[in-house]
């Protein structure tokens, strides 16, 4: 069925892309746009945003507005908000698609380290989130989306930072409450929690390492392989949709069923 989001105007942030694969937020801003969307694209890096934008232009005739924003800044965050609603006259839905990695564990994770997962992965969302709602307030409507991870669900991968565990598992929380307090309100919030998708930000900077723990991952999923950033697009594009209208905090779970069983536990030097 097309034109599912005919009418509504979507602000992706991280909407880009830095190669030619697909990243979660480039197959979100491309396939909301086939649907119909009038899809702003926030990215901290201008050309990766840019290269989204060359696809929706190619597709569909029009070239979205793209915006050099950093999540981690309130201030970028607000004027993403007032751009959109400039350009468009209102925001209908918010997907939030960000995400940053350190390393170490508990006792070797640098604080800066952990500050800056924690400022870009869990105060994003919320900077993001507090600028939306407003404008989404005064419309009687609107959606929030925001990108988490099944290392908020589960404990997994001995040796990772804590901080982007215990970030994700923030953002659950996070939207949880959006959903119950700003419901009455008009305003749902959903998260989608990712499990093993073949994406490229996985392998970045791995080298030949990249193609054993791409094998390594593809060997734990259930289902024998993992999943694509279009599995999380087309999740998105359902729970931003007025055919999820009565879908409010929901964790909706996208991992080809990784975590109803024993999550394997491995190192990226596999």
């Amino acid at each position: 069925m097309a034109g599912r989001l005919d009418g509504k105007v979507a602000l992706i942030n991280g909407g880009g892309a830095k190669s030619e694969d697909w990243s979660n937020g480039k197959a979100a801003a491309v396939l909301f746009a086939r649907e119909g969307a009038r899809v702003v694209i926030s990215d901290i890096d201008p050309d990766a945003a840019a290269t989204t934008a060359a696809i929706i232009e190619a597709e569909t005739g029009t070239r979205p507005l793209t915006i050099a924003a950093n999540v981690a800044v309130a201030a970028d965050m607000e004027r993403a908000v007032a751009e959109t609603i400039a350009a468009h006259g209102r925001i209908d839905v918010l997907l939030h698609v960000v995400g940053i990695a350190s390393r170490g564990d508990l006792l070797t994770e640098a604080e800066a380290d952990f500050d800056r997962v924690m400022d870009v992965n869990m105060k994003g969302a919320w900077h993001a989130s507090r600028a939306a709602i407003p404008p989404m307030l005064a419309q009687g409507r609107g959606v929030i989306l925001t990108v988490s991870s099944h290392h908020g669900n589960v404990a997994t991968d001995r040796g990772q930072a804590f901080s982007y565990a215990m970030s994700k598992a923030a953002l659950k929380q996070m939207t949880r409450k959006i959903a119950w307090e700003y419901a009455p309100k008009g305003i749902r919030a959903n998260v989608l929690t990712i499990g093993m998708l073949d994406t490229p930000m996985t392998y970045r900077n791995m080298g030949e390492r990249g193609e054993a723990y791409r094998a390594a991952r593809h060997a734990a999923s259930p289902t024998g392989r993992q999943g694509t950033a279009w599995d999380s697009a087309y999740a998105a594009l359902y729970l931003a949709s007025d055919e999820a209208g009565y879908i409010n905090g929901l964790d909706l779970v996208i991992d080809g069923g990784l975590t109803v069983g024993v999550v394997p536990v491995f190192r990226e030097n596999t």
